[in-house]
C-alpha cells in the first residue's frame, strides 16, 4: 500500500505552510552530476513507493518514521544559518575517512546548492512552493556580483525524485523562470522491478537527467529494456517537435544516465563496480560512486 501524506486536523492553509520533514543539513552532493558540490539538503518524510532496499526508510517505513511537521519559516531560517555557518567541526565529529575534516569545508561565498529529497520530495509541491519562492528572494541565498569576479552567484536547486509525481500546475506558474534557465533540475531514479515496486508511468520534468540503481546483473536488462520503451512510448505520443521534446523530457534522445551501485556499505558497492563500468563502457552511461557512503559511512544526515 503506498503511503500517503498524514491528515490533519488544522487548515489546508496551515499545511500549505509546513513540511513533514525528517533532516535538515549541509554536505556534499555524493551523486549525479553535481557529484562533490557543497550543498544543502533538506530531505522530507513520505514516499509513495516501498523499495525493498531503500537507505532511508525512516522516511516512510512503518514503525520507523521520525519525521516532524515543520514551518516553513523555520526550515529557511535552518538551511539560512547552514549556509552561512562553517562546517569544519560538524565534518570531523563524523570521522570522514579522508582528510577532508582538516580542510575547509565552506566556500568563500557560502553553499549555493540545495538538495531537496526523500522519501519522495514532490508530494509536498504545494507546500515547498512558498518556501523556495522565500528562497529564491532572499538576498542571502542569491548575491548578484562579486566584486572581485564580476560574477553573480544564486542557489540551485535539485530535486532527487522517482519521477512518479506530475509537477502541479501551479508548481511549473511558480517557478517558470527556474524551470526554464535550469536553476531547478530533478534527478530522477527511475525504480524498476529489482526495487520490489510496480511499473509506473515516469513523468516529463525540465533539466533532468537519470540515475539508476544496480542490484545485480539483472539490471542490467531491466535499464535498457525501460529506456528503449519509454523512448517509443514519447517520440509516437509526443506532438513537440524534436528539440521542445529533448528539452522536456530525458529521455527524448541521447538522455543523461547515470548508474550507481546498490548497497550501505563500501564493501557492498564496490563488488558491483566491475560489472557497473563494463556497462556503462558498452552503453555510454556515467558511473557515479556514492560518496557520503566512503566518507561517512551509511550514517544520517550526511
Amino acid at each position: 500500500m503506498s503511503k500517503r501524506l498524514p491528515t490533519k486536523s488544522s487548515s489546508q492553509n496551515v499545511q500549505d505552510k509546513s513540511l513533514f520533514v525528517s533532516d535538515i543539513f549541509s554536505s556534499i552532493q555524493g551523486e549525479g552530476k553535481n557529484l562533490g558540490k557543497p550543498s544543502l539538503f533538506l530531505r522530507l518524510g513520505i514516499c509513495n513507493l516501498q523499495c525493498t532496499w531503500c537507505d532511508t526508510p525512516y522516511t516512510w517505513k512503518k514503525g520507523q518514521t521520525d519525521y516532524k511537521q515543520q514551518t516553513i519559516e523555520s526550515i529557511f531560517k535552518k538551511l539560512l544559518n547552514l549556509k552561512k555557518e562553517s562546517n569544519n567541526e560538524r565534518v570531523r565529529s563524523l570521522k570522514p575517512r579522508t582528510s577532508l575534516a582538516k580542510q575547509p569545508f565552506l566556500p568563500p561565498h557560502g553553499i549555493q546548492n540545495l538538495v531537496i529529497t526523500g522519501g519522495e520530495p514532490l508530494l509536498q509541491q504545494t507546500s515547498l512552493t512558498p518556501l523556495l519562492q522565500e528562497i529564491f528572494r532572499s538576498k542571502e541565498f542569491n548575491q548578484k556580483e562579486f566584486k572581485k569576479t564580476k560574477t553573480s552567484k544564486n542557489i540551485t536547486v535539485e530535486f532527487e525524485t522517482n519521477g512518479s509525481i506530475p509537477l502541479l500546475p501551479a508548481f511549473k506558474k511558480a517557478f517558470k523562470k527556474q524551470l526554464e534557465n535550469g536553476t531547478i533540475s530533478f534527478n530522477i531514479s527511475p525504480k524498476l522491478k529489482d526495487s520490489g515496486n510496480k511499473p509506473y508511468k515516469l513523468q516529463l520534468y525540465p533539466n533532468s537527467i537519470l540515475k539508476f540503481v544496480y542490484v545485480d546483473k539483472n539490471s542490467e536488462k531491466l535499464i535498457l529494456d525501460f529506456l528503449k520503451k519509454h523512448q517509443v512510448e514519447i517520440a509516437k505520443n509526443s506532438k513537440q517537435s524534436r528539440g521542445a521534446l529533448q528539452k522536456q523530457h530525458p529521455l527524448a534522445k541521447n538522455p543523461p544516465v547515470y548508474i550507481m551501485a546498490e548497497g550501505t556499505t563500501i564493501k557492498e558497492m564496490e563488488k558491483k563496480y566491475s560489472a557497473i563500468l563494463k556497462f556503462c563502457m558498452e552503453n555510454g552511461f556515467q558511473f557515479t560512486p556514492r560518496w557520503h557512503i566512503y566518507l561517512f559511512g551509511n550514517k544520517r544526515a550526511t
